[in-house]
């Protein structure tokens, strides 16, 4: 009955699926292939490398076809691909086995990081219990050799179809190779049979992510996401991001903060993070989850932009005359912070420092602090303090401090000069006042300590002994105090004074050289000198020279010895006025027709003023001739009368005496010659001449020439009407007279 239910039960089972029957002497296969339908994932990898199943037991096999892009895929009873093993009725027990190797090396990484699943799923039928069904899936390495075999256990129910499935969670590192088998056995003769149905492999990876860059950076928040480019072959669960201070390539195992943000599936997503801290650095990555593992992006890093520092200008301390201590607080809110001061004496400042605890870090209230110098004492000066980190710059507010007051510095001494029972000290003030006004001065004798005071240089101290040698000090007083003392002075010994009387000369004549005198109480001998050398010039002794008139000053001084200081310079100034002048040297008096001319040398002396004019007086008679220059003519002489003449000078102080007399000169009248012009001859009655003689041409005019015997040019005039021709120049003789083609000759006596 039994055998009758199992053959029945193949034919209705099978009464629709074509299959095909051996001859009783081999082992039957049955099989129906289909096109290979799997599109292998891994990593977001479209993978279609898989080989084609192979028999591997000879001839008694029959070649299923090849499906060269993949394993089948079982979608129903009837369809993928079935695998039946009927023996003949007579030949039990016998079993029989196929197997597929697939090459999946072209996923070692993946492999090898532990992210690839492997499925291995199929149907099972077996007629009786004595049958066994088993599905193997072995890996290989490159040379095939066994890493690791699965397979499943044997059906615990005949004629009835169980789903057999091998679960590898983790292949080996070294996996190069799957290689699945079909094995199947029978042990009852007859009506044993085993069959497979659906057989289906499939390989899964961990998600394939990208970590997005970070975005939105601020003080306290940042935004961070990914993208799923592919779930692996199996769904994702949850994806989203994972960030860490401490760990470069966070993990959701590691105690990192995990954000999770999607639920499931591919494509972009982000997220805001906030409550970050300023200015830190974070590690992050984007994480997603499927049943294979975990798989996370390129880790990568953002820091937190910085707050700008918080800044307090504290009070200045440890304040002195020339420095102080300027505070102030920082919070570097968590960001290296440049600390510094400005100070100056307005609030534009002027001069930066920087803190000695610069830089701070960290996030509490920092002290800071600068020790300032070379300050002006007693003046207020305005500071604050500064921060500056990545976030910017702070300053804080305006603060004043007011150095102390000191006493100024000493005074540089000068020099001491002696007086009578007394020395004058000169001195300069004190480059540094102290910050306040000098008040005085204080001079100060040694030997002695005798003092005097005042409020500039020099200052006079007064009470010594003459003959004593004296050095001396001074000291610079201002509201805080008085200064040290300063250098020694020269060494000085005050001795007596002395004065000199020198009385005013008076009006002094131009040309006189005068001698002045003085006298000093000492007794000692005074000495001149002259602040007009212009006008006057005088010897130490005090003999003068006039240069000219005007207003001459004379000093008179005595520079004193051991016993006497020098004494006062007396000045007396007077009147240096002109004089009349010396007589001019007299020249040649030259006759003429009741005239003479006088030539004369003007005088060496003028008298101190410009001479203004001459006068020239004859003697006898008293006849006068003026002029400014040589040589002056006087006229109203008689002709025939014998004349000698003098010149005077005359300037603004009067006339000089007169000259010595000139050579004696008789004017004469002009002798008359006549020309005949009718005649064609030219006579002179009387013949000869004297000094000159007339011609009377009429309304004519001719040039008159004499010659003397030589031929010899001597004179030449033109005539017109009647005129006459001076002839006293030319010596005693006999000329020859031409004009007008006449000639005629001339006798000069």
């Amino acid at each position: 009955m039994n055998q009758i239910y199992k053959l029945l039960y193949k034919k209705i089972f099978w009464g629709f699926i074509p299959f095909l029957i051996l001859s009783t002497n081999y082992q039957n296969i049955h099989a129906a292939p289909i096109g290979f339908n799997t599109n292998l994932i891994v990593n977001g990898e479209a993978v279609n490398n898989l080989t084609s199943w192979d028999i591997s037991n000879g001839p008694t096999f029959i070649t299923l076809q090849s499906a060269a892009q993949g394993l089948p895929e079982r979608t129903g009873n009837a369809d993928g691909f079935v695998f039946d093993y009927y023996p003949s009725l007579t030949t039990a027990p016998a079993h029989e086995s196929i197997s597929q190797t697939i090459d999946i090396s072209g996923f070692s990484t993946a492999i090898s990081a532990g992210n690839i699943k492997a499925v291995l799923s199929g149907n099972v039928f077996i007629a009786t219990f004595a049958d066994v069904s088993r599905i193997i899936i072995e890996q290989l390495d490159a040379s095939d050799a066994v890493l690791a075999t699965s397979q499943t256990d044997n059906s615990t129910l005949e004629y009835t179809w169980q789903p057999a499935t091998i679960t590898i969670n983790s292949l080996n590192a070294s996996t190069q190779k799957l290689r699945v088998t079909l094995y199947a056995e029978v042990n009852q003769p007859d009506d044993s049979f085993v069959e497979f149905d659906g057989i289906d492999l499939r390989l899964y990876s961990t998600p394939t992510i990208t970590t997005t860059t970070a975005a939105d950076i601020t003080t306290t928040s940042v935004t961070l996401g990914g993208e799923v480019t592919s779930d692996g072959g199996a769904a994702t669960s949850e994806s989203g991001v994972v960030y860490s201070l401490t760990d470069a390539t966070p993990t959701i195992a590691e105690g990192a903060t995990k954000i999770a943000i999607t639920a499931g599936g591919t494509g972009i997503f982000s997220q805001s993070i906030s409550s970050l801290n300023s200015n830190t650095l974070y590690y992050y990555n984007a994480y997603s989850i499927n049943e294979v593992g975990t798989s996370y992006g390129t880790a990568n890093s953002f820091t937190t932009l910085a707050e700008v520092p918080t800044v307090v200008t504290d009070a200045a301390s440890s304040i002195t005359t020339t420095g102080a201590t300027l505070n102030g607080s920082i919070n570097a809110n968590n960001a290296s912070t440049v600390a510094t001061f400005d100070y100056g004496l307005t609030t534009s400042y002027g001069t930066t420092v920087t803190a000695d605890q610069s830089p701070v870090t960290g996030t509490s209230v920092n002290p800071v602090s600068k020790a300032i110098t070379s300050l002006m004492p007693n003046t207020t000066y305005h500071y604050r303090v500064n921060g500056e980190n990545s976030g910017g710059k702070t300053s804080g507010d305006d603060a004043t401090f007011t150095t102390l007051i000191a006493v100024p510095d000493a005074p540089t001494i000068g020099t001491a000069t002696a007086g009578d029972a007394q020395a004058s000290v000169s001195f300069t003030a004190p480059a540094f006042n102290g910050g306040s006004e000098i008040t005085g001065y204080n001079v100060t004798s040694i030997p002695e300590g005798l003092t005097g005071t005042g409020t500039a240089s020099p200052i006079v101290v007064t009470g010594l002994t003459n003959g004593t040698a004296y050095t001396f000090t001074v000291t610079a007083t201002n509201v805080a105090g008085t200064s040290v003392a300063s250098a020694e002075s020269n060494s000085v010994t005050p001795v007596a004074s002395q004065v000199i009387t020198f009385d005013n000369p008076g009006s002094q004549n131009f040309g006189t050289t005068p001698t002045l005198t003085a006298t000093s109480t000492s007794g000692l001998a005074v000495t001149f000198s002259t602040t007009t050398p212009d006008v006057c010039s005088i010897t130490p002794e005090g003999v003068l020279t006039f240069k000219t008139i005007g207003v001459c000053t004379i000093n008179a001084d005595q520079a004193g010895n051991a016993a006497y200081l020098p004494a006062s310079t007396v000045s007396q100034s007077f009147d240096v006025i002109a004089v009349a002048p010396d007589a001019p040297t007299i020249g040649t008096a030259t006759a003429g027709d009741a005239q003479a001319s006088v030539s004369f040398t003007a005088p060496a002396f003028t008298g101190g003023s410009e001479i203004t004019g001459y006068t020239v007086t004859s003697i006898p008679e008293g006849l006068t001739g003026t002029g400014t220059a040589s040589p002056i003519v006087v006229t109203g002489l008689t002709n025939g009368t014998a004349y000698t003449f003098t010149v005077t000078a005359t300037n603004i102080a009067g006339t000089s005496v007169a000259s010595a007399e000139s050579n004696s000169v008789t004017p004469a009248g002009l002798s008359t010659g006549l020309i005949d012009v009718t005649s064609g001859s030219l006579t002179f009655s009387p013949n000869p001449a004297t000094d000159a003689f007339s011609l009377n041409v009429g309304e004519q005019t001719i040039t008159v020439s004499l010659y003397n015997l030589n031929g010899t040019l001597m004179l030449t005039k033109q005539v017109t009407g009647k005129d006459y021709i001076n002839i006293s120049t030319l010596s005693k003789g006999v000329y020859v007279v031409k004009a007008n083609g006449f000639v005629g000759k001339l006798v000069k006596k």
